[in-house]
């Protein structure tokens, strides 16, 4: 029944315009494409990565009107002490 309302567009569609998303990965690839389109959506979005010169050019890219929702840190997932 899922997958029938699923194909017939059927299911409610989730508003993420008052979520705030973190992105792993984010300096590039898909993980700055995702970034991007959630900062379209209205969510405030903090875009992570380990490059922190391509995570300022993943910032610096992000037209001006919605600067004010995109925010960046550097992590490494990978380290606990990163994390804390």
């Amino acid at each position: 029944m899922y997958w029938l309302l699923k194909e017939a567009g059927k299911l409610p569609k989730k508003k993420v315009n008052t979520d705030h998303v973190f992105i792993t990965g984010a300096a590039s690839g898909i993980g700055r494409m995702m970034g991007n389109e959630f900062l379209k959506l209205g969510s405030k979005v903090t875009f992570s990565d380990v490059n922190e010169k391509a995570l300022k050019e993943t910032i610096d890219q992000v037209p001006l009107e919605l600067k004010q929702k995109a925010f960046s840190v550097k992590c490494d997932v990978g380290c606990p002490e990163s994390i804390a």
